[in-house]
């Protein structure tokens, strides 16, 4: 990734991805953050990605790490008015403050959740690795749902900061392809009702935090309130009617093409053959994007 550029998700610029950074000391610059990225660098490089042997909690934090800095970066480089003032209330809500707490528990003061139970919807796919190296990796965000997609080479990787809404909401429709190798476009419009899902929370999820006999302090999401908002959402499928708008403008993100070359009318392109059963049509893996 270092020497791809990543649209900065509010003031839309290219900027290189080793500028996207933390502003932290050299300790933890150097000691816990170089940790993690070792750890997701030698993970991404599996051929396979089930051989890989990151944990649940390492790609939530290292995410947490690309979405806030990605949103820190525009607020740090805004010209003073109301677009620097909305970049700071963002940062303050309750979703980007637990990006920051998750980015915190590097220094091993400070855990999320029970162990083994990171608050966070997260999927890794094989995906086809395209034949045109300019076209290998692909990285959209949805900085309202505190969502990312992410596609290296082989690799497809899905997280949403939503306290497993994703995850227990539109399970049978993601899961269904975790096992197979799915080509570029499928993995786009998969991308693409994630982060068109991660918008679908009802506000953000407030979170509490408490302190142990060791020192040590606790965060959790407020379950409670989850279970309440998710039973006054209802079972939400991924692709229930969304708003062909907003739907074609993540789709745009997702495969940095133009809205012209994505097709005519309301309809936003799709290779679901059957919404009811979320199946994709018969596509050739090797065959072109559209």
């Amino acid at each position: 990734m270092k020497g791809e550029k990543i649209t900065s998700p509010f003031l839309g610029k290219k900027i290189p991805y080793s500028k996207f950074t933390v502003p932290a000391c050299r300790t933890c610059n150097t000691r816990h953050l170089q940790i993690l990225e070792s750890k997701i660098h030698k993970a991404f490089t599996k051929t396979q990605i089930e051989n890989h042997d990151a944990t649940i909690e390492e790609l939530a934090v290292w995410t947490a790490k690309l979405l806030y800095t990605t949103l820190l970066h525009d607020y740090i480089h805004a010209a003073p008015g109301e677009k620097k003032e909305a970049l700071g209330e963002v940062l303050r809500t309750d979703d980007y403050q637990f990006m920051h707490a998750a980015i915190q528990t590097l220094l091993g003061k400070l855990q999320i959740g029970p162990p083994g139970e990171f608050p966070v919807s997260l999927r890794l796919y094989r995906v086809k690795i395209h034949p045109d190296p300019k076209d290998r990796f692909g990285l959209a965000t949805n900085t309202i749902g505190g969502a990312i997609a992410l596609r290296m080479d082989h690799i497809g990787l899905l997280v949403s900061f939503d306290a497993g809404y994703a995850s227990m909401l539109g399970n049978y429709f993601f899961d269904l392809y975790i096992d197979e190798r799915l080509h570029l476009a499928q993995f786009e419009e998969l991308a693409t009702h994630w982060l068109y899902m991660s918008e679908l929370q009802v506000g953000t999820i407030p979170f509490k935090r408490g302190t142990d006999a060791a020192g040590k302090i606790h965060i959790c999401y407020q379950f409670d309130s989850l279970d309440f908002r998710l039973r006054e959402i209802g079972q939400l499928p991924a692709f229930a009617e969304p708003n062909h708008d907003d739907f074609r403008t993540l789709l745009m993100a997702t495969t940095r093409l133009m809205i012209s070359q994505l097709g005519d009318g309301d309809q936003s392109p799709s290779w679901l053959e059957d919404p009811e059963t979320a199946r994709f049509r018969e596509m050739d893996i090797e065959g072109p994007r559209y």
